[in-house]
Formats: C-alpha cells, structure tokens, sequence
C-alpha cells in the first residue's frame, strides 16, 4: 500500500512563505500528447496543501491539458537531505481567473531517495518584474485555498476551464 501521507518537510516547504530573491523551484511533471515527460517548474507560492490534497494555481496551457488527458503527475521536492518523489493525480481543474486555473491533486504515494548528504534546491531568481507578472489574485488563492481543505471526490476528472496555447 502506497504512502499517501505527505512528509512533514514537504509541508513544511510548500507552505513556505515568499522570500525576496532565490526560491526553490518545484518541478511538476506530467507527460504531453507523444507520451514524453514535460515539466513545469513551480514555487511554494503556487501550492495549498489539504489533507491527503494538493492544489496548484498554473497558467492554463499545455501542463492543464495534458492533465485533463493523463491525470498523473510527479512533484519533485529537495529538501535539506531528501528528495522527495509525490506521486500525483488530478481531480479537477478550475479557472481561476483569466489564462489561470487552479489544479487540484490528490496524492496518491509518495517517496523519498537519499544518499544522506546535503542537498541544495534548484533555485530561480524572485525579481520584481516575475512577481508582478506571475502574481496570483486573491480570488484564485481563496478558490486553491478552498479546494486544498475538500475532501477528494469520486476519482473522475473534473475540468471547468479553456485551455490557451
């Protein structure tokens, strides 16, 4: 039976407040139209956690559509001296706001790899201009919010979005 806990670091890393300048980037993985990975590079500032529930708020493009075709995804956390492998399914896609949706998960195992040694994140650069252009509303945070402490439905897909290129 499969882990569906999430570790108290993962937690602890996603609900991490917004630093001023070098953020850990968290990269979503999903696999596209052909069958290949894709991945999507995301923040803490972009994560709810529920119990048992994820939920991500992405611009609607290509990582929406390839969910609502294939449900599965990998989050990838580093944390100080584990990388975490969560193992993810999507239950519904929201949109938010324009060319944003709001990507709620369910978390289906998850798994740690380790060689005990300290690990350092991917980092991305927080500059004023990436804020302002990937800032979140406050209505898209409350709707993420809100999804993040409901309990998961029926596994079935739920989608409620367009989808822009």
């Amino acid at each position: 039976m499969p882990d569906t806990e999430l570790p108290e670091e993962v937690v602890r890393l996603l609900n991490a407040p917004a630093a001023d300048r070098e953020q850990p980037v968290q990269p979503l993985f999903t696999v596209d139209d052909q069958g290949f990975p894709h991945a999507t590079l995301s923040s803490a500032r972009q994560w709810w956690t529920g119990d048992g529930r994820l939920v991500c708020v992405l611009a609607a493009g290509r990582t929406a559509r390839y969910l609502s075709q294939r449900p599965q995804a990998l989050l990838l956390v580093t944390g100080a001296r584990q990388a975490y492998s969560v193992r993810l399914r999507a239950t519904k896609i929201e949109q938010v706001e324009d060319r944003r949706v709001a990507i709620a998960f369910d978390v289906t195992a998850t798994g740690t790899d380790t060689r005990d040694v300290t690990l350092t994140p991917m980092l991305f650069q927080a500059t004023r201009e990436l804020a302002r252009q990937e800032r979140i509303s406050d209505h898209a945070a409350a709707t993420a919010a809100q999804l993040a402490r409901q309990p998961s439905p029926v596994p079935r897909l739920e989608t409620a979005i367009c989808y822009h290129p």
